[in-house]
């Protein structure tokens, strides 16, 4: 099974790269994992959330393969939420129905919740896209005989 913070650094190093994603933030230094105890947040944020990954085992296929959920969480200061939304449609616009291929492991990547942006204080906005998919390692995926 793929370890979290493999996981969490190859989804991290997506974003990063994203073009459009960074462009609508300024730069690509307030891109990071949820847990990121740094320097104060400077807004406009993505953080990534790895919500769980868990192993298959039900279906007599090997533990290697995972069930993954994951939460990337757009934030945005401003009298409206326009922002945090064009900023969370960027995210899920780059995930979405994406074949998606990490450090040794790939999934398909599908969209599982789309929040709108919602007011965490006075003048911020938060919204969250969440995802979901299976995790392979590289070379352990037999398709079924049909």
């Amino acid at each position: 099974m793929i370890a979290n913070h493999i996981i969490q650094a190859d989804i991290i190093a997506d974003l990063l790269a994203h073009g459009t994603l960074t462009a609508l933030l300024g730069s690509s230094s307030e891109i990071r994992e949820s847990s990121y105890q740094g320097a104060d947040f400077a807004y406009p944020a993505v953080r990534l959330e790895v919500v769980s990954n868990t192993a298959i085992t039900d279906r007599g296929e090997n533990c290697d393969h995972s069930s993954l959920l994951f939460i990337v969480r757009a934030y945005a200061e401003g009298g409206s939420s326009r922002v945090c939304n064009v900023i969370a449609d960027a995210i899920n616009t780059r995930f979405h129905r994406r074949n998606f291929h990490g450090t040794g492991w790939y999934t398909w990547i599908y969209n599982a919740g789309f929040n709108n942006p919602r007011r965490v204080q006075k003048n911020l906005w938060m919204a969250a896209v969440t995802f979901n998919g299976t995790v392979y390692p590289m070379g352990s995926f037999t398709p079924p005989v049909s």
